[in-house]
């Protein structure tokens, strides 16, 4: 856990969510995890460490964890929240149009090629005067 952080929500090598909470932050951070699924840790003086029910499926997890990262931070508590236990919704539309703009020609090119310029019109030919 960083200095700077109130809240550290990880996944640890046995697969539980953690959330490791400063010790200086108390009964708000508390009531928060618990509404997002997180008990206390059983050990014995553990005040500061929360976990998620090992049953949960890893998206329930994602979003547990996601949701009390995101009411923490919005009461003003600086949180981080372990990039695998981030949840993100693609549709797949969205994935299919990032695809193409990544293997697109035009983002491919360097950024230092010559733009090309579609062709100019042809020039009309003059009316005709009458007389």
């Amino acid at each position: 856990m960083n200095f700077y952080d109130d809240v550290e929500i990880v996944r640890l090598a046995d697969g539980l969510v953690q959330a490791t909470v400063a010790p200086h932050d108390g009964e708000q951070v508390d009531e928060v995890l618990r509404l997002c699924g997180f008990t206390l840790a059983p050990e014995p003086g553990s005040s500061s460490f929360y976990l998620l029910s090992p049953d949960l499926p890893t998206p329930q997890q994602q979003l547990a964890a996601g949701m009390a990262a995101t009411l923490l931070d919005r009461l003003g508590y600086f949180v981080a929240l372990a990039p695998e236990l981030r949840s993100g919704r693609i549709e797949p539309g969205e994935r299919r149009a990032a695809a193409a703009r990544a293997t697109s020609p035009t983002t491919v090119a360097s950024p230092n090629a010559p733009v090309q310029q579609p062709p100019l019109p042809a020039p009309e030919r003059p009316v005709g005067r009458s007389r």
